[in-house]
């Protein structure tokens, strides 16, 4: 028993300081104080609505008291209790309207000073009419004590903490108890007897509410260093992603971490985590849709990462704003630290549109001849590879040609005018085929074209003519001693072979006989004339 009291003396001491040093009290101490008195009156309103309904209930049976039925009440009285039962219903309606406000409103310390002289009211009106049901029922001093002591009880269920509160509540509780015993014409005796029993019953009450109390306190400041926890990781974050949310499942909430721009998939307040994977799979460009939609699956995440995997990364084009898509990179991870064995993620969202660009960059860097920019040796072969593997039930031209006599031009007239010569055969290229041919130079003056999804031999034939003598045009506008010419080699898939190897082989040999015929011409695999 000592050390109960003990400890609700240790903590009561710890409210108090924190009541009485608001003004000099730290940021952190400021915050909890905004929490606790949140939950506190909040919770005071609740109480309050409940007993009104009470006090109703009971005005309402003081009519059909023996006194009231005698006509022994005058109409004053009567009066009196019609105006209390009105305040009661217009308190009800009142006070139900601030328990509904918002948390976040309740930081305005005008509101909360406003919520505290509403259900200060109450107390009042209550000692009020527990006065005036001492005197209707001052006949029968069983019944009046029954119900002062049910009454009291009642009250006494709604705690009283701050200064102000016992300055105003305490002389209105000493009043009442002198005027009920006075009303209720209660014999001094009685008024000695039952003033101890009134105060045990405070005693008890108000180690129950500080026993509530410390709930309160300590949910405020779980509260203050979650939200200080994520002000941190938001800091953390700041210097490195875009965007950072937190989606606890259970909750089916989203909150914002970092964010730096107005993004249209982003709803400032209110999203839930659902909201926001329907949003930001929404958002994500359509090619890129099937990898938000498994990524973004709770189940699963869960499943990934029980199975031992401590992040899911991956990369999509997102709508960010004005439908502008950029390269963003995802990274999701589960976090544990905030709530115990809640079921919380983390999503980290970077925008990487440079970097990819770059990356693309350098990648065709890579894979691009770099004086002709069509595709470099590897590339070309890489790429028809795959074509052939997933077209396999097209028809498609394989095309090896080369400069007639470049060689001799080259060493005549210098690598300049050699470069200039195949700049202009691989635009000759460029025009003479579609964007989903594959143009490749394979080197010196050797260039690969496969052409895709050849519909007749006839088309292959005069797209060939046409490119001869376009280039032997080329030649002849730009005086080159002579005349330009190429020489033309075609396998076709699959009659000529199946792979890239037997394709080469047989357009290689069809070119070989082309300049063996006399040059500037096209011929088909051997195996086809």
């Amino acid at each position: 028993m000592l050390n109960i009291i003990k400890e609700r003396r240790e903590f009561n001491r710890l409210i108090i300081h924190l009541y009485k040093n608001e003004k000099n009290a730290s940021s952190t101490e400021k915050e909890i104080l905004t929490q606790l008195e949140t939950r506190r009156q909040k919770s005071n309103l609740k109480r309050s609505i409940l007993l009104s309904a009470f006090l109703i209930f009971n005005i309402c049976l003081l009519f059909f008291t023996p006194s009231m039925r005698s006509g022994e009440i005058g109409s004053p009285i009567i009066g009196l209790l019609i105006f209390f039962l009105l305040s009661l219903v217009v308190y009800i309606e009142v006070a139900d309207h601030y328990a509904k406000i918002p948390d976040e409103n309740f930081r305005e310390k005008k509101l909360r000073n406003k919520v505290r002289s509403v259900y200060i009211s109450f107390w009042a009106v209550f000692l009020i009419v527990i006065s005036s049901s001492a005197l209707i029922c001052r006949k029968n001093i069983n019944l009046s004590l029954f119900l002062w002591f049910l009454m009291f009880f009642l009250l006494l269920s709604i705690p009283v903490f701050s200064k102000i509160e016992h300055i105003i509540l305490v002389p209105f509780a000493i009043v009442g108890i002198i005027l009920y015993f006075s009303m209720a014409s209660a014999p001094l005796s009685m008024f000695i007897i039952f003033l101890p029993i009134y105060f045990i019953i405070l005693f008890i009450t108000q180690i129950n509410h500080m026993e509530r109390l410390e709930t309160y306190y300590e949910s405020a400041r779980n509260a203050v260093e979650l939200g200080a926890n994520k002000r941190r990781t938001a800091k953390v974050f700041e210097e490195v992603f875009d965007l950072a949310f937190e989606l606890d499942v259970d909750k089916n909430s989203c909150d914002i971490l970092r964010d730096c721009g107005d993004y249209s998939f982003v709803e400032k307040s209110g999203m839930s985590n659902l909201d926001f994977i329907s949003r930001i799979i929404y958002a994500t460009h359509e090619e890129d849709r099937a990898i938000s939609q498994k990524n973004f699956n709770i189940d699963y995440l869960n499943n990934e990462f029980l199975g031992g995997r401590n992040q899911v990364y991956f990369e999509i084009r997102l709508n960010l704003k004005d439908d502008e898509y950029r390269w963003v990179s995802v990274l999701l991870t589960k976090e544990e630290s905030f709530v115990e064995g809640g079921n919380v993620f983390l999503c980290l969202i970077q925008d990487v549109e440079e970097r990819k660009k770059n990356e693309n960059k350098l990648k065709l860097e890579a894979e691009k001849d770099p004086l002709t920019q069509l595709y470099n040796k590897v590339t070309t072969r890489s790429m028809i590879e795959e074509c052939l593997e997933k077209n396999h039930t097209q028809q498609h031209a394989l095309l090896i040609m080369d400069i007639d006599n470049f060689k001799t031009i080259n060493d005549t007239r210098g690598h300049v005018v050699g470069d200039k010569i195949l700049l202009a055969f691989a635009t000759e290229l460029n025009k003479s085929f579609r964007e989903t041919d594959i143009l490749g130079r394979t080197g010196g003056d050797e260039f690969i074209v496969l052409i895709k999804n050849v519909q007749s031999i006839a088309l292959v034939c005069d797209k060939l003519q046409r490119l001869i003598s376009s280039f032997k045009k080329y030649g002849i506008d730009n005086g080159f001693p002579g005349r330009l010419s190429i020489s033309i080699g075609v396998a076709m898939y699959n009659k000529d072979g199946k792979t890239y190897e037997e394709l080469f082989k047989k357009a290689d040999a069809a070119l070989y006989e082309a300049k063996r015929n006399g040059k500037d011409q096209y011929k088909f695999s051997i195996t086809r004339s």
